[in-house]
């Protein structure tokens, strides 16, 4: 895997955990018990780092001049 894909996922994943994102997600963790909070945040920003990782690979296929 090319090594600037690599950085964007784990940009994005790094943006997922960010305060902000983390407020949004707190209103599907409210109630939860901590074990589900935290998957819920796990899947939320390797989600958000997987999109990022599909947006940047198809931005590779395409050569801009």
């Amino acid at each position: 895997m090319d090594l600037g894909i690599s950085l964007i996922f784990y940009y994005g994943v790094l943006h997922a955990l960010s305060p902000d994102h983390l407020m949004a997600i707190s209103n599907f963790s409210i109630g939860q018990d901590k074990r589900k909070a935290f998957l819920n945040t796990i899947i939320f920003a390797f989600g958000h780092g997987s999109m990022l990782f599909i947006f940047a690979f198809l931005l590779q296929q395409y050569s801009i001049s």
